[in-house]
Parts: structure tokens; C-alpha cells; sequence
């Protein structure tokens, strides 16, 4: 078994758009045996379904596991998470507001189009539209001064202010991912999915069976870079003809697929076969740390739960240690309770443990005074939705938990259950569900503070209060350290006392297993099997 190892020292997520599923953990290094070797197809299995493989119009982490083969990004990080040019080199100035960009020669899109900068600066103005005025990386751009294009090579992006993590947000590997693509696709109206997925990373769109699998060819047109590679940096390597990611939402036939050989990388097996696989030769099992931190969103247009004291009344009746444990398939090494709104692990900004306000809110699993605090508020009985992701086990076993714990209360509550795709599509809806458990994890290395502003502060039927918003701006743009922890401690206490998005529940790690054979491969929380190969 490898066990992941991840340097305390790095800094933390950025999701830009209150997101499910887990992001990027360096974990272990899998064997890499000796030399490469081209040829044949790796079988991946998703970790959901997927509704669209447009990642800068869902946030689904299943969309980002398929687009991570087929776009690239203007920045992103080696296996040390410093960040590194990918589809563009830049420059900035020397007060930090102006910054050149110059897209690496020959690069092209899978349509055989030069990649060029107005194609990079109509991504970019979908990406602000996607991303929402009220996410991080939407504070961010209210700093915009001027996206200026030099020639077809070369473009600059102006800011009022010093914004250096917006380097950072260009490598997003979570939430709206902002990918590169033609102009003409770019210019899709960010409600809407593209249908037409053209990129310019190393595998390029073959078929696309909805509800099956993504089929991916190499693209032989690809430009790689020359540095070495390290993590998503560098070179990439097309070593498979091609890659097929699959959906399979049952856990059983995960596992039964993966120790048969018939899938070579499972994104997300469950912790319930724990036991079964972690001796066994064939497989490579990597947990992935710290994992994930599933979350409760609640829904706070649709009654009842557009009533904040009964958002704070059903809170009142989970058991959080209870939602971990089935989480980590009964596996106490691989859940922490812990009701930070940060990780339950120590940046180089701040300890969790500074970290006080508010928690008496966390999990007082008290079922008798949780229906009183309903009824007070005036809850009459009224139907309430939790939706169910069954093909994420970390989401469904958490949704079935608080599902009884309400029942047992004695609220009226129901169970919708769909693959995750689904529930992706449900929760941009007004009605039809009042509470989605949905996951972020460790991502994208950009100080914890721009994870944090953004988490609570922009979903789908959740509006934040204006302090909330105001108190993740100054968190933004933050410069002393005590005034970051002060910030951090008002912006948690407000997340239990509104409860809305996001009520986090703990931490709990994950795993991934691969088959044995598969070389090349970096453990990762992204599928990202470009540079790996099969031994044959």
C-alpha cells in the first residue's frame, strides 16, 4: 500500500464555485518500472457521471477528471506546488499590477487553429463571467484595470491593485476551471455548456457515450513543453493511444472490475473495500490525504428551509462523528471531526486550532431540541429534500445518515437519490430540494484564505449576508497575519449562524487504487493519467 505524504508547508485550495468531490493531493509515487512504452488504452473509471466536459461551465469534479486530458490552462504547478507557465510564460511589473503574458510557439487546438491570445482573452472574459462577482477569484477580478492583446502571441492584463495569486487562479484545478479553447467556443454564453470540446492538451475528444464513458485519442498535433516533468508542469507525455474514462457508478463493480483487470485507475473506490485490496499484489491502493471535506448546502429559497432558525434547528439534530464514520467505511484512521471552516491541518498562515468562534454550533446532536428550535420557528411539517449522490459513496453515506438523524427528530424528510451528475444539474434549480451534501478538498496551491473567502460566499440558492461578503473580501486582500486569524474566526461564526454553504461535517481521506502495471503514474485527486503508461 502508499500512503500519501503531504508536505504540511503547502499552502491551500482554491475552489472557485462551492464544488463537490476532491481536488489536488500529491499523494505517493507510483512505480514508474523502467523504460515508457507506447501503445494500447488505459481504463479509468470516473468518480461520478458527468453532464457536460465544458469545465468552465460546471464545477463538477468528474468534468475536471476528463477536461484535465484535454485542455490546458494558462499556469499551473509542479509536484512542490510552485506555479508554472503551461499554455502561456508571463512577466510582471515591478509593482505587481501589470502582467505580460506570451503563449509558447506552435501550440495548437485539436481543430488544427493556432492558439492565440484572442482566443485566451475571450476564455478569460467567460471565466469572469462564470466565476460570479462574489467568488474569490470574482473579488479578484473586480481589480481588473485592462486585458490589453499586444499581438497574436502576447497579451497583458492590467489590475488597479497587486493581485498575485491571480497566477494561481489561472492553474485552477477545481471549480470553474478557466480552460483554453477557440474563440468562437468561448463565446458561448457562460449559462450554457459548449457542445463542441476542442483543447489543446495532449488527448483530444474521440466519442462521448453520455452515461458511459469519454473516450480520448492522442492528439498528434500536440506541442508539449520543453522544462522536465513535475506534477501537471513541464513535459507531458502521451504515452497511450488512447484513454477511456468510464462511468461506473456501483461501488461492488468497481472493485470487481479493478481486481479482474478490466479497469486500470479507479478515481474513487470506496473505503469499505479497504481491507480487501490494500495486500493485494495487483492493485496499488493510495489514500488520499487529508482527503475530502464533505459539506451541507442548503437550499435557502425553497421553504422550509428558507427560514435560517430551521436551517440552524436541522443542524441541531445530525450526528456528525456518526456521517464520518459511514463516510470512512467504519475506518477510524481515515475521519477527523473537526468543524474548522479551514483544514483540519496547519498552513503556513494559521493553526486550525486558532480557530474558536462559533464551533459551539458544530454538531450538538440534539434531536429532542432540534425539532423544538423547528417548531418555534415555525415548522408545520413541511416536506424537506436531501439529495443523495449514490455513485459518490464519501456524499451518499453522509446524506444517508442525517437523512435518519431528521427522521428520527421527527421532521418529514425524504431521500431523493440520482447519480451525481444529476444532483449537479438539481441544485441549480429553485425548488425540488431543500439540502445537497456535496464535497472540496485540498486543491490548487493558493494561500487558505482565498478558499476560505470563497467557499462560503457564492452557491447555487444561497446568498450570503453582506457582512459574510464584505468580511471575504478584506480576507482577500489581507496583509497582516492576526488580522487574517480575526477575519477567518468572524467569517466561521457567521457560516454556523447563517447555515447556509457551507456547514462543513469533518475530514475524511480517500482512496484510489490502481492496477499494478499502470507506470508513469503520479498519485493525484485529479484523474490525471496523460505521462502514464501500461506494462505490458
Amino acid at each position: 500500500m502508499r500512503r500519501a505524504i503531504l508536505p504540511i508547508a503547502l499552502i491551500l485550495v482554491l475552489i472557485a464555485g462551492c464544488s463537490e468531490g476532491p481536488d489536488p493531493t500529491p499523494t505517493s509515487v507510483a512505480p514508474t518500472g523502467d523504460e515508457p512504452q507506447f501503445g494500447g488504452v488505459i481504463r479509468g473509471v470516473n468518480e461520478s457521471g458527468t453532464f457536460s466536459l465544458d469545465n468552465l461551465f460546471t464545477s463538477q469534479f468528474s468534468t475536471r477528471n476528463v477536461a484535465a486530458h484535454m485542455y490546458e490552462t494558462l499556469t499551473t504547478f509542479d509536484d512542490d506546488y510552485a506555479i508554472k507557465p503551461q499554455t502561456a510564460d508571463w512577466e510582471v511589473s515591478g509593482d505587481g499590477t501589470d502582467y505580460t503574458f506570451t503563449i509558447r510557439e506552435g501550440l495548437l487546438f485539436h481543430d488544427g487553429s493556432p492558439v492565440e491570445s484572442e482566443d485566451v482573452r475571450q476564455c478569460l472574459d467567460r471565466y469572469i463571467q462564470t466565476t460570479g462577482p462574489t467568488t474569490t477569484v470574482g473579488i479578484m477580478w473586480g481589480e481588473l484595470d485592462n486585458i490589453e492583446t499586444i499581438n497574436n502571441k502576447s497579451f497583458r492584463i492590467s489590475f488597479k491593485r497587486p493581485v498575485p495569486a491571480i497566477v494561481n487562479a489561472f492553474g485552477a484545478m477545481a471549480g470553474r476551471v478557466p480552460i483554453m479553447m477557440p474563440k468562437e467556443l468561448c463565446e458561448t454564453d457562460p449559462n450554457e455548456s459548449v457542445e463542441t470540446y476542442i483543447g489543446s492538451g495532449p488527448y483530444q475528444l474521440k466519442e462521448w457515450v453520455r452515461g458511459d464513458r469519454v473516450e480520448l485519442e492522442r492528439f498528434e498535433g500536440y506541442v508539449a513543453r520543453t522544462e522536465p516533468t513535475s506534477g501537471f508542469a513541464g513535459k507531458r507525455h502521451a504515452y497511450a493511444d488512447e484513454i477511456h474514462i468510464l462511468e461506473i457508478p456501483d461501488p461492488t463493480t468497481r472493485l470487481a472490475g479493478l481486481q479482474a483487470g478490466q479497469f486500470d485507475y479507479v478515481a474513487e473506490l470506496s473505503l469499505d473495500f479497504y481491507n480487501t485490496v490494500k495486500d493485494d499484489p495487483n492493485i496499488n491502493v493510495i489514500i488520499n490525504e487529508p482527503g475530502v471535506r464533505p459539506f451541507i448546502w442548503f437550499n435557502n429559497i425553497n421553504p422550509p428551509t428558507d427560514n435560517v432558525m430551521i436551517r440552524r434547528a436541522l443542524v441541531a439534530s445530525w450526528n456528525h462523528e456518526d456521517a464520518l464514520i459511514a463516510a470512512a467505511g467504519g475506518l477510524e484512521e481515515f475521519y477527523t471531526v473537526c468543524g474548522v471552516i479551514t483544514w483540519c491541518v496547519d498552513s503556513p498562515e494559521i493553526r486550525h486550532s486558532q480557530l474558536t468562534r462559533g464551533l459551539e454550533h458544530y454538531n450538538p446532536n440534539d434531536k429532542t431540541r432540534a425539532l423544538e428550535m423547528a417548531e418555534q420557528a415555525g415548522y408545520d411539517g413541511e416536506l424537506i429534500i436531501i439529495n443523495a449522490s449514490q455513485d459518490v459513496p464519501t456524499l451518499f453515506n453522509v446524506s444517508q445518515v442525517f437523512f435518519e438523524n431528521m427522521k428520527d427528530a421527527g421532521f418529514n424528510v425524504e431521500l431523493a437519490s440520482r447519480d451525481h451528475a444529476a444532483n449537479e444539474v438539481k441544485i441549480q434549480e429553485e425548488t425540488g430540494w431543500n439540502i445537497a451534501v456535496v464535497t472540496n478538498s485540498w486543491a490548487n496551491a493558493i494561500p487558505l484564505r482565498f478558499r476560505t473567502a470563497m467557499t462560503f460566499t457564492f452557491a447555487s440558492r444561497f446568498q450570503a449576508s453582506d457582512r459574510m461578503l464584505e468580511v471575504a473580501r478584506e480576507m482577500v486582500f489581507a496583509t497582516d497575519n492576526n488580522q487574517l486569524i480575526e477575519l477567518l474566526n468572524e467569517h466561521q461564526e457567521l457560516s454556523y449562524l447563517e447555515a447556509g454553504c457551507c456547514h462543513f461535517v469533518g475530514q475524511v481521506k480517500t482512496m484510489t487504487a490502481t492496477r499494478s502495471n499502470l507506470k508513469g503514474f503520479t498519485p493525484h485527486s485529479v484523474m490525471f493519467l496523460v505521462n502514464s503508461w501500461l506494462e505490458q
